[in-house]
């Protein structure tokens, strides 16, 4: 045990000797290591490198010599053991080669005789194949034949005749089937049976029939669709697809309906073709000489109506042939969603779109066609032609008649609507496409509302608003617009009234004895604006909701700007008016009554008499009621109220009514009446009508107990400010209740008074 661990170590320190490094390394190559000592030797010109390297190595081997002796003696046993057990596998190993050629003897006999038997089995699956084909092609032979004479046969039965036009469809459509079976036969195989001169002989007649049942099919959905018959339509379509050519036939139709689309759109706005039929109709033939100029293509005073007429005739011409061209195409579209082919169960018109043979169906087809036409020849008339620009931008609401007539006669093909609530988007991308003549349309509209606001009186602008706005009425987009248009011009306008509005001391100034110029300027502009506010308050009232939303900014916008005019001039009014029946609580009062008169004159003639005539009488009902209110209210603050004090104010009262009556009715000023009458009633009630505030003064005069403002320590004119600052009866009210609260004081008075107040808290 002691000899294995230094054996042990010894192999240890052998391999972790940097003597043995390089030999140990896997990579190790003797040859390369011999080569790299005799360099080395032969680059210093000393043998003693090569003798040391020698010895080194005689050593190593020495000692790995002695290293494998040890092993040998220490393990020895273990090797004997292992040499036993191989030497018992060797004949096992025997057995095993025995049995190996034994099976490659039975393989090469199995091979011997299986070989031979599979190579006539081989031969004869390749004669069955020979033969199936064989079968199969003279079963398609056979089939060929009898298709060709069925054919034959049909086409004897197949007659163009209109009295067998239901005969004949039904032929057309076997016609197509069997010419279908005919060509899969002929290209369809693996084995192409062309080659048989029995089959080529029939080829030149199958072609000349299908070419034949084509252009009777062509003539087919022609008819059909000239005459929107679904009937035909279908077998025109299942011909095809029995043809394996529907996606050809469909497009080439559509096609065809978009070039006719294209070119009656082009016709319709070319300048030049319009020229070619004025001068057709021209009896005067045209001299060689006649120098070209641009009146060729535009038309001159004398021929103005020849040239109207003839493009407002190709605008009905158009108008007919896209009817026609869109009940074709809607009708198609609906044949081919009808159809289904049976196999798959998808309908034609799936097929042809899934297989990308159409990017869209064909109404989109449609629109998407005249949009563009319409689009581009509408854009380059408008730019090339001033007499069609003019012509269509003047008359564009007809223009627009004849595309809301167009909706309505396809509206029973295609679904489509076109009214002031529902628009479909068909049309709406349709009448976009016209646009630049409704720019047109829309910049004259302006053109003639600014002229008339720059030089017209208010009635006729707004004579004209309402012309405008009923001439676009039938068209909801056309109202949209031009009420946008109309909106912008009068918002300007609007902007130029208020910069002109004057804001001085003189605009509110009502000391007489005539109005200012300020207040005739201010009134002025108030008019106007009061006659826009009734235009367009009408338009709110009698328009659609869209339209209404559209013009309700500008008209509260107008109304705001009207009463920023009239406001300040009411509240003078109110003002000077209420600083002159102040005067009657002075000592010498005789000239207070006529002052007011006179006022109330001035502000009749020189001031209301200006104010617009919608807002006149309201503004003469508010300041009436304000003087009568304010008169009131200080002649139940008159005391003492004796005999002579009630005749005076009783004169009073009846002047003030007297030329009250120039500005209100009866039923307002009834209120002086009653006042009136209670100056020389001894019951007091709180009569309907009647000021609870003047009631509940005059109670406490003819109790002769103090007023409010003098259980407060105030002066008449600082309650009366205080009640013109505190409108509100329950603020005023409950400066009342607070002051009689105070006092504690009982008495009838106190009753009456807080049975005016609880009356009041009871409503």
């Amino acid at each position: 045990m002691a000899d294995l661990k230094s054996n042990t170590n010894h192999n240890k320190l052998f391999i972790n000797s940097t003597d043995y490094q390089e030999f140990l390394d896997p990579n190790f190559e003797p040859k390369t290591f011999a080569n790299t000592i005799l360099s080395k030797e032969s680059n210093t010109d000393s043998p003693q490198h090569l003798t040391t390297a020698l010895n080194k190595l005689n050593i190593s081997i020495e000692d790995i010599n002695k290293q494998i002796r040890s092993d040998i003696l220490i393990h020895h046993l273990e090797l004997l053991t292992k040499s036993t057990s191989i030497h018992k596998l060797d004949h096992s190993l025997q057995l095993i080669k025995n049995g190996l050629k034994q099976i490659e003897i039975n393989v090469e006999r199995l091979q011997n005789k299986i070989g031979n038997k599979f190579q006539i089995l081989d031969e004869s699956i390749n004669k069955l194949e020979r033969f199936q084909i064989t079968a199969e092609l003279c079963r398609k032979v056979s089939r060929f034949i009898n298709l060709c004479k069925r054919l034959h046969n049909q086409m004897k039965e197949f007659q163009i005749d209109n009295n067998k036009l239901d005969q004949n469809e039904m032929l057309l459509v076997e016609l197509a089937i069997t010419i279908s079976d005919l060509e899969s036969l002929l290209t369809n195989n693996i084995e192409s049976i062309k080659s048989l001169k029995v089959i080529n002989i029939h080829i030149n007649s199958i072609h000349s029939a299908k070419q034949k049942v084509i252009t009777e099919m062509n003539k087919m959905l022609e008819l059909g669709l000239i005459n929107l018959d679904r009937s035909l339509i279908a077998t025109s379509v299942q011909t095809a697809f029995n043809l394996s050519i529907l996606p050809q036939t469909v497009t080439k139709s559509i096609e065809e309906l978009s070039d006719v689309i294209k070119n009656k759109v082009r016709s319709t706005f070319d300048i030049t073709s319009i020229a070619k039929q004025v001068a057709a109709q021209d009896p005067t033939p045209t001299k060689s000489f006649v120098y070209k100029s641009r009146s060729r293509t535009e038309p001159t005073t004398t021929n103005i109506q020849q040239w109207n007429k003839i493009l407002w005739n190709n605008l009905e011409s158009l108008i007919d042939d896209l009817t026609f061209c869109c009940s074709k195409i809607y009708t198609l579209e609906k044949v081919l969603k009808h159809k289904k082919d049976l196999i798959s169960g998808q309908t034609f018109l799936d097929l042809i779109l899934s297989n990308q043979d159409l990017d869209e169906p064909p109404r989109n087809i449609f629109w998407t066609t005249l949009r563009n036409a319409l689009e581009k020849e509408s854009s380059e008339a408008s730019r090339g032609s001033n007499f069609i620009n003019q012509t269509l931008t003047q008359s564009y609401p007809r223009l627009l008649r004849s595309f809301h007539e167009f909706f309505s006669r396809i509206s029973i093909h295609t679904g489509t609507t076109y009214t002031i609530t529902t628009q479909s988007p068909e049309t709406l991308l349709t009448l976009k496409s016209i646009s630049p003549f409704e720019i047109g349309y829309l910049d004259r509209c302006v053109q003639r509302l600014i002229e008339s606001i720059n030089n017209s009186k208010p009635e006729k602008i707004r004579a004209l608003l309402g012309n405008e706005l009923d001439a676009a009425r039938f068209d909801p987009l056309l109202l949209r617009s031009v009420t946008k248009k109309l909106d912008e011009v009068l918002s300007n306008h609007i902007d130029k009234i208020e910069d002109r509005i004057v804001r001085d001391y003189q605009a509110t100034s009502i000391s007489g004895p005539v109005i200012t110029n300020s207040q005739a300027t201010n009134l002025d502009l108030a008019t106007m604006l009061s006659y826009h506010s009734l235009f367009f308050s009408h338009v709110i009232n009698e328009y659609p909701k869209e339209i209404s939303k559209i013009i309700e900014p500008i008209n509260e916008r107008i109304n705001i700007l009207k009463f920023s005019i009239l406001s300040p001039i009411i509240i003078s009014i109110k003002k000077e008016v209420s600083t002159i029946i102040l005067k009657m609580h002075l000592a010498n009062n005789q000239g207070y009554m006529n002052e007011l008169v006179n006022k109330l004159s001035f502000i009749k003639l020189e001031i209301l008499s200006k104010f617009p005539y919608n807002d006149k009488f309201e503004s003469i009902e508010q300041i009436g009621n304000f003087i009568i209110d304010n008169f009131l209210l200080n002649l139940s603050l008159r005391k003492p109220l004796n005999e002579t004090t009630k005749l005076k104010l009783t004169s009073e009262i009846t002047e003030l009514e007297f030329n009250l009556t120039q500005f209100l009715n009866l039923e307002i000023i009834s209120s002086l009446k009653q006042f009136r009458q209670l100056l020389f009633s001894e019951q007091i009630n709180n009569d309907e009508g009647m000021n609870k505030l003047v009631l509940i003064h005059h109670l406490l005069i003819k109790y002769d107990v103090q007023l409010i403002h003098e259980r407060l320590n105030w002066t008449e004119n600082e309650y009366l400010k205080w009640l013109n600052e505190h409108p509100n009866w329950l603020q005023q009210s409950k400066l009342i209740n607070e002051v009689i609260n105070e006092k504690e004081e009982e008495g009838d008075w106190v009753k009456i008074v807080k049975t005016i107040l609880n009356e009041d808290d009871q409503e």
